[in-house]
């Protein structure tokens, strides 16, 4: 056994020769297969476009000799590639290059894909600001303050139809439970206008530069303040004459407090109610703030409400104004109304200072002519400037005059008979006629001399008596 030890070494030894043979001298080609990444070449980043795909590979076949696959490296020192250099955005087809080693003696048998098919997409870069959706409330007896967040924003890179569907990048953050104030890092999402969230904010189309965003949110014991605005609770219309022109609430917000459940419900508050239909002018009303049950107002629950009117033109219609008729003393006169109605344009202020006896109506008559006659009603004398006297109604007044001398003769001419009986009072000028129809009364002429008259019936309007100032009808007496 000891003289056959020297043929181990020996085996050894040609084992090796034949190995190094085999693959290192041995020329014969064999064929091997490999898959290498694959680069592009020539991309301008100035124009920023983002290729896809991403880090693609090329599965290449190669033949060569045993021993340059062993010696190269063939896998880590091939190099594959797709020129750019004619790239203007979109989808391209091109042509991957396949470049060995140098004195390689490799030769490619085959690489697929033997052209790839790209898509070159512009990119846009916009820093979308950051909100913290806060969901829920700290428990009763705690208070929060308003979270805080750094930074307040994100740059987001995507695609520019992409970008412009992008709502907002947002945080959720849970009260519910929280007694303890909140320090520590938290990642944003995207939130499209749709509503859907991206989560993968680094994905092959969208990606963010440093989306770690430190929160900071501050819990105590106590109960929560929070500033809300107040609002007036106006009904009905202005008065008659005026507009609303403006109305301002002093001040305009306040302070409460209360449960943190209560406070989330509360945007605004509402001053005790004001009928504008019962506010005549312009005023500066102080008024109770109403408060819900469990909530208080940190400084008051007192507000002054302005309420600023401006006066517009309005029409108004006034009845049942006085009308006279002034006529001669030897003027026997009747008219059909003793009253008139007038329509006016004004202010209401100028409208309501006038008094009706101002606008009593005096008829002139004196130096007419017996008959009927048509007079027109005039606006009244003296009556304010500022107030338009748009119509009077009637119109006219239809005024029937008699002349006492021609009546006194009419009288002398009837007949005694028809008198009944009569009661003449020798020291006045009033006599009272008792006829078979019913009494009747005429006021004679102030003159002392006239003592006696005997009555009948005037005229078939029932005209019962008349002195030249005063006028009595059937229906006055």
């Amino acid at each position: 056994m000891k003289e056959r030890f020297w043929l181990k070494p020996v085996a050894i030894l040609l084992g090796i020769l034949s190995w190094f043979y085999v693959n290192i001298l041995s020329t014969t080609p064999i064929t091997r297969e490999y898959k290498v990444k694959i680069a592009y070449l020539n991309k301008d980043d100035s124009k920023n476009y983002k290729v896809i795909p991403e880090g693609p590979e090329v599965k290449i076949r190669v033949k060569g000799p045993r021993g340059v696959f062993i010696q190269t490296k063939v896998e880590e020192n091939t190099f594959a590639s797709v020129d750019l250099i004619n790239c203007h955005g979109g989808k391209l087809t091109l042509p991957v290059n396949v470049i060995f080693p140098s004195n390689s003696n490799l030769q490619l048998i085959s690489k697929e894909p033997a052209q790839l098919v790209i898509n070159a997409i512009k990119m846009a870069t916009k820093n979308i600001n950051i909100h913290v959706n806060v969901i829920g409330n700290v428990p009763d007896g705690y208070m929060s303050s308003e979270p805080s967040i750094s930074p307040n924003y994100l740059s987001v890179t995507a695609p520019q139809d992409v970008i412009d569907t992008i709502k907002e990048c947002r945080i959720d953050l849970y009260l519910d439970d929280v007694k303890r104030s909140i320090s520590e890092y938290r990642q944003a999402h995207i939130i499209y206008m749709n509503g859907t969230i991206e989560t993968d904010l680094n994905s092959k189309l969208i990606s963010v530069d440093n989306n770690n965003v430190k929160l900071d949110l501050a819990v105590r014991e106590g109960y929560p303040e929070k500033s809300v605005i107040v609002r007036p609770d106006i009904i009905n219309k202005p008065p008659e004459g005026r507009k609303l022109e403006s109305y301002k609430v002093a001040p305009e917000k306040i302070t409460i407090t209360g449960s943190a459940k209560l406070l989330e419900k509360i945007d605004y508050l509402s001053l005790e109610q004001i009928d504008l239909e019962k506010v005549k002018k312009s005023s500066s009303l102080p008024l109770q703030i109403k408060l819900p049950k469990g909530v208080k107002a940190v400084n008051t629950d007192k507000a002054t409400l302005e309420i600023t009117y401006s006066d517009v033109l309005i029409t108004k219609n006034i009845n049942n104004l006085p009308l006279d008729v002034t006529h001669d003393e030897e003027q026997l006169v009747e008219y059909d109304i003793s009253t008139y109605s007038v329509e006016l344009e004004g202010f209401i202020d100028d409208i309501n200072a006038i008094k009706t006896n101002e606008m009593k109506n005096i008829i002139y008559v004196k130096g007419l002519s017996a008959g009927i006659h048509q007079i027109p009603l005039e606006i009244p004398y003296g009556f304010s400037e500022r107030v338009k006297v748009k119509s009077i109604t009637p119109a006219s007044i239809s005024v029937t005059i008699k002349l006492l001398e021609k009546i006194e003769d009419h009288l002398q001419e009837e007949p005694k008979e028809k008198t009944d009986s009569s009661i003449i009072s020798s020291d006045s000028t009033e006599i009272t006629t008792f006829t078979e129809d019913k009494p009747q009364i005429i006021l004679t002429s102030s003159d002392s001399q006239v003592i006696e008259k005997i009555i009948k019936p005037i005229n078939e309007n029932n005209l019962i008596a008349s002195s030249p100032e005063n006028i009595i009808n059937k229906e006055q007496d």
